[in-house]
């Protein structure tokens, strides 16, 4: 082993990814995306150094993989380096679709997890005032919560270097953190607490069922997004109710997701997934691989009231958060299932209001987040990164259990559940809130 050169630890969502890769029949894409638009004159020459900061304060951007013993083995290597590819686009006729095109291409590109480079950069000029930064990270190297971390402070190196004032206060804490963090959880009392707290919480647990009314299956070979953006007016509306019932926006979208699973099943008893960081404290500002998805079950019976539904979300949340670093591969083997056995057929990811509230010396941002990772069957996304204000609504699907129609349809309603969840009023029973069945499942286009 050459010189400065360590073996680490794997972080807890890593060996879930490991063996997915070695799954000849997995062909899912493994890569975690993200564009940020930036309004504003940039000093390319600035944001290249300021990249290379990142990269040398970032640890988990500097792990290589490798098989040893038939099981996973990583170093932290100090040499490993990327650069950021940099095109000048403004002679093309479309310079923002020429971006994409680009783009489309690297993400799909699928790598081999003990090869390097595992990352894509790449920053676009599409005009004298307006550029694209684009990162594309494979999630075994970095989860979806760390995307957020990475730009934004890739924007306070690059504003520090501009502004000239020498202080590149507030680094990233070494790995090191992280895998402490983690290692004292699984020794601690709080592991088998979360243990138990899980188990009980799907004992008797119903059947998971697919939205699409066709057999769940595991993790999708790809995944097709209707995007819905929510005006600034009914944004709002949902903040303030949200307010009203001393919760965040978070519990209101738990809630319209497990009224919709409920009206497109028949099923008054269901069980979601809720994404969550996988790590707390001073971990959780660590880049690295953590993420999970842990339960949330949830009771939709008619004669219930609104008020009832998000208290018992915003309350399922909370003990969420509290127990999220227990692994749903635990969780899996707890009750007994195989791998690759589904929890839930509906996931659901509510990113932090200020997760892309940054800018670059100055220069404000718009943020579209291209995949947080593999799906099985739905996954619901709710960001607040509109340039308008809004809030914008993702449905990222299965094609193989969601036709083209059946899934734009799908959105419709889980928005309209949103809204109806919204405009009910506490005291309205679930029965009586009107969101329209889904199309009836069937027939792929």
């Amino acid at each position: 082993m050459k010189r400065g050169v360590r073996q680490i630890a794997l972080m807890s969502g890593q060996p879930a990814r490991w063996w997915a890769e070695q799954d000849d029949r997995n062909t899912s894409n493994p890569n975690i995306a993200v564009c940020v638009d930036i309004d504003g004159p940039l000093d390319v020459d600035a944001l290249r150094e300021a990249f290379r900061r990142l990269v040398a304060e970032a640890q988990t951007l500097r792990l290589r993989l490798s098989e040893e013993s038939g099981g996973p083995r990583q170093v932290l290597d100090p040499d490993l380096a990327y650069e950021p590819r940099v095109f000048d686009l403004r002679g093309e006729p479309d310079p923002p679709a020429a971006a994409a095109a680009w783009i489309h291409r690297d993400f799909v590109t699928l790598r081999d997890v003990c090869s390097t480079p595992l990352a894509s950069y790449a920053l676009f000029r599409l005009a004298d005032d307006r550029f694209r930064w684009y990162q594309s990270n494979h999630h075994i190297l970095c989860d979806a919560f760390s995307q957020p971390l990475l730009v934004r402070r890739l924007a306070a190196i690059y504003t520090t270097l501009c502004s000239r004032t020498g202080d590149l206060a507030a680094p990233f804490a070494p790995l090191d953190v992280l895998l402490d963090s983690q290692r004292e959880y699984r020794e601690s009392a709080d592991f088998s607490a979360d243990r138990a707290y899980w188990r009980g919480l799907l004992a008797d647990a119903p059947a998971v069922r697919s939205a699409s009314g066709l057999a769940p299956r595991g993790p999708a070979t790809a995944f097709r997004r209707v995007p819905r953006h929510i005006p600034p007016g009914e944004s709002d509306r949902i903040r303030s109710t949200a307010a009203e019932y001393g919760c965040g926006v978070a519990a209101l979208a738990l809630a319209a997701a497990a009224l919709f699973l409920g009206r497109s099943t028949g099923d008054t008893d269901v069980v979601l997934g809720l994404a969550v960081p996988g790590r707390t404290g001073a971990a959780a500002l660590v880049p690295g691989v953590t993420a999970n998805v842990v339960p949330v079950r949830l009771d939709v019976r008619p004669h219930r009231s609104v008020r009832e539904l998000v208290d018992e979300c915003a309350e399922q949340i909370r003990q969420a958060v509290a127990r999220q670093r227990y692994r749903c591969e635990d969780i899996r083997r707890d009750l007994g299932l195989d791998d690759g056995v589904p929890l839930w057929s509906v996931t659901v990811h509510v990113a932090p209001s200020d997760d892309y509230r940054f800018r670059f010396d100055g220069h404000p941002v718009r943020a579209d987040v291209l995949a947080t990772g593999p799906i099985e069957d739905l996954s619901i996304s709710l960001s607040d990164n509109a340039a308008d204000g809004g809030l914008r609504l993702d449905l990222d699907a299965d094609p193989v259990l969601y036709d083209e129609n059946g899934h734009a349809e799908r959105a419709r309603l889980l928005h309209r559940a949103l809204d109806r969840i919204v405009s009910a009023g506490p005291d309205a029973a679930l029965g009586g809130v009107d969101v329209a069945p889904a199309p009836a499942p069937g027939a792929l286009a």
